[in-house]
């Protein structure tokens, strides 16, 4: 009834490992744990939904992982916070990374390879639970991948690597949730403006100067108006 998370196997590692991952955008960091999850823990509820999934969205996925025998990226994962995780995060952050970058959009990326593995273990086997920040549909696929697998293998153990999948876990007051941007091609023959009286109808809408919501709940569009739930 607690998670457990496993050091990640990598090709050109001579041993399973952990590893953190910082990333900072305008001067906000955040830095998870990299390793792999049990998707019996997903079944069991340790690993927290709150979306609902699509049928055909998880076909896709949970075929493209049994073709490739292989998780193409990592499930974001968070988990509240917990000073033990962040002692051995800053430990592990008083050496040199080993990559140390910055991305087409800004963003800084560091990483580094965990040398206590058994310390960060320990650290979320004590943690009852996580939630998923994004990758539902990863989560569902790679649950539905080692159901499928498990009833295929006969001899099947649990130790086999399709009982886990990979995921990155932040603790949660690192997070920074950015928008979530989403265009409307097609107002299916209604004016602007009578657009605009839909959404009025079922909002408080007034117009802004910014193309971000100041305040969960808003929604801007792109000639500038604001619709509050």
């Amino acid at each position: 009834d607690r998670l457990r998370l496993l050091d990640a196997p990598v090709g050109h590692e001579d041993a399973p490992a952990f590893y953190l991952y910082e990333l900072t955008r305008e001067g906000k960091s955040q830095v998870g744990v990299v390793g792999c999850v049990h998707v019996d823990e997903y079944e069991a509820d340790l690993i927290k939904k709150h979306e609902k999934t699509r049928p055909d969205k998880e076909d896709d996925r949970t075929r493209h992982v049994l073709t490739l025998s292989a998780h193409a990226e990592p499930v974001f994962l968070t988990h509240r916070p917990e000073g033990t995780l962040s002692a051995l995060n800053a430990a592990t952050m008083a050496r040199a990374p080993l990559y140390d970058l910055v991305t087409y959009d800004g963003v800084r990326q560091r990483v580094w390879r965990v040398t206590d593995n058994a310390a960060y273990a320990a650290a979320f086997a004590a943690m009852p639970d996580c939630y998923v920040a994004d990758g539902h549909h990863r989560c569902a696929s790679a649950w539905r991948t080692g159901k499928a697998l498990r009833e295929a293998n006969p001899h099947h153990t649990g130790e086999e690597d399709y009982n886990w999948f990979l995921a990155v876990l932040f603790p949660s007051d690192q997070l920074h949730i950015l928008s979530y941007n989403r265009v409307v091609k097609d107002l299916h023959g209604l004016t602007p403006a009578a657009f605009l009286a839909r959404l009025a109808a079922v909002g408080t809408l007034t117009t802004t100067s910014t193309p971000d919501p100041d305040r969960p709940g808003s929604i801007i569009n792109s000639n500038a108006y604001m619709l509050e739930a």
